[in-house]
């Protein structure tokens, strides 16, 4: 990877230098020690995820607010819920699951034991509970999945990737991802439809640094697009319509939106972006609204479950996760 796109990225999506800097230290200990870097949890176990999601009952509303008992997280960044209310988290060298119910975070195996440096970002999930993760900050980015019960990852077939960050799954398996590589070069939307080797790009056109990416369960793929340092008014949030050739752009009006960053979307169409904060797009609505987390510093991923509770990693100091009962 070329060390100015690399200091770029760093630099966008908030990820810290010093944290990359102890990452990297560790991991030369590690090297020579032949010991396995600890866990930020209570046990440091490498786990596969359960056979399925389905075996939980569905998530209830919350009242209120609450943070989520992640503990020791150095750098999060996308974050997932399955129909359980199982969530899923990344943060340097780890990706995280938290079960429906638990106090205690379970590691997953994304990370080799050749991996000197393990960088996720956006993580999803599908109705089978594999589990999907992009890797950007690497010599070679990619798209892992973890199978139910699986001891590693496989590496999807997608090609040609910059810097892969955005990921989603729909209801047939078929999997989408953002991916970019500065400013200078347009950013693209991939498809890697459900048992095919080879990829689409969808037609999103004007690019600059894709994001966020989710899909809704008609086939509509939104997107968070931005120009940081350049024309604020560029920074956009995007939505393909299913069998559409071009994009729209929702309405952000005069919200708090400025660079956004992560999507989700619910069960009702509603729309969620973060930026420094959490913002709700009802489903035909013209107007944002702010969801009225408190606190946060630092917004980053952002999930929605079926029961309409929504959860957001903030990255500020200390970073957690919370969740917040249906406004």
């Amino acid at each position: 990877m070329d060390v100015v796109q690399g200091r770029y990225r760093i630099w966008r999506h908030g990820t810290s230098c010093g944290a990359i800097a102890l990452v990297m230290a560790a991991a030369m200990l590690v090297g020579c020690s032949k010991t396995e870097h600890g866990s930020p949890v209570a046990s440091s176990t490498t786990t596969a995820p359960e056979t399925s999601p389905s075996a939980a009952p569905p998530p209830a509303p919350i009242v209120g607010q609450k943070e989520l008992p992640f503990s020791g997280l150095t750098g999060p960044e996308g974050i997932a819920v399955d129909p359980a209310g199982n969530v899923y988290l990344t943060d340097m060298q780890h990706v995280w699951k938290l079960p429906a119910g638990s106090t205690t975070a379970v590691d997953l195996p994304f990370k080799g034991p050749d991996d000197f440096i393990f960088t996720p970002h956006g993580v999803a999930v599908d109705k089978t509970g594999a589990v999907y993760v992009t890797e950007w900050l690497s010599d070679k980015p990619k798209v892992l999945k973890l199978e139910p019960g699986a001891p590693q990852p496989t590496v999807l077939p997608f090609t040609g990737l910059k810097g892969p960050i955005g990921v989603a799954v729909d209801n047939d398996g078929n999997v989408y991802i953002t991916d970019f590589d500065g400013p200078a070069i347009a950013g693209r939307v991939l498809k890697l439809a459900a048992g095919s080797t080879s990829q689409t790009e969808l037609p999103f056109t004007g690019l600059k640094r894709p994001t966020g990416v989710a899909v809704d369960s008609h086939g509509n793929v939104y997107i968070t697009d931005d120009l940081v340092g350049l024309d604020l008014s560029g920074n956009q949030v995007l939505k393909l319509a299913a069998g559409a050739t071009s994009q729209t752009n929702l309405p952000l009006g005069d919200s708090r939106i400025s660079l956004p960053q992560a999507v989700a979307v619910d069960s009702q169409g509603n729309v969620y972006v973060t930026d420094h904060v959490v913002m709700k797009l009802a489903d035909g609505s013209s107007r944002p609204v702010e969801v009225p987390f408190t606190g946060v510093d630092d917004a980053k991923g952002v999930a929605v479950d079926t029961a309409g509770n929504v959860y957001v990693v903030d990255n500020g100091k200390p970073p957690r996760v919370l969740e917040l009962g249906p406004a």
